[in-house]
């Protein structure tokens, strides 16, 4: 979505769990008024993206690595910021590890989760009242047979220790998809400069809902901050 007045700044959206691009038309629109442009890639096996598994960000970290390329290159972008909500929280924290361009100034992730692994095995407990083990590891060697990697080697913990770009986490402290801890332990973890919000009284990614005007002004100050950096 191109902005006439962006001056080469640009956000990419990231979607959570079976969502899409068409999502997120909020924060879009947002992001359209504060001056930027916004592209809103569809996830691998999620929207018109090909791929037949979901990744849960590990694959696609790679795949935004790409898409900041395309930017500066083809699109003569200068500034980008990445900003998911859940799976998409989860992918901007593990591309923010990896050897980014200087153009890239920041990230922010709303109800990301720290690993691959420990978000499964929440997600066994909570949604079907079932023990991680036996089936998180041998669910893990499937995966690495059919998608390259395991569960153990896919965590955003890992990456923002890398990280050396401003990071903005936010987090509903009634979040039981994504437990609250999970977004408290990622900011430990970031060796880089960080902001931390947990939202009181909001569960999984409702934090620009149910606080839209707060959310709004902390992230127009985060951009700017990191911008002059």
């Amino acid at each position: 979505m191109k902005n006439p007045n962006s001056k080469g700044k640009v956000v990419i959206l990231a979607h959570g769990y079976k969502g899409n691009s068409e999502q997120m038309p909020g924060i879009t629109k947002d992001y359209y008024d504060m001056g930027y442009d916004v592209l809103k890639p569809d996830a691998r096996g999620h929207g018109m993206s090909e791929g037949d598994y979901i990744g849960y960000g590990w694959h696609d970290r790679k795949d935004y690595v790409d898409w900041i390329d395309f930017l500066i290159n083809e699109k003569k972008e200068n500034t980008i910021f990445l900003h998911g909500f859940s799976m998409g929280a989860a992918t901007v924290l593990m591309t923010s590890g990896e050897n980014l361009p200087k153009e890239v100034k920041g990230m922010i992730a709303d109800s990301g989760y720290t690993t691959v692994k420990a978000e499964l095995s929440h997600q066994l407990k909570y949604l079907y009242h079932l023990p991680a083990f036996p089936l998180m590891e041998v669910t893990s060697v499937i995966t690495k047979i059919r998608a390259g990697y395991t569960f153990e080697e896919a965590s955003a913990l890992e990456s923002v220790k890398k990280n050396k770009l401003p990071l903005f986490i936010i987090h509903g402290d009634q979040d039981e998809l994504v437990p609250t801890e999970m977004g408290t332990e990622i900011y430990q973890a970031a060796s880089s400069e960080k902001d931390l919000w947990i939202v009181k009284g909001v569960g999984h990614t409702e934090a620009y809902t149910v606080a839209e005007e707060e959310y709004k002004r902390r992230l127009q100050n985060f951009l700017d901050r990191s911008i002059r950096k």
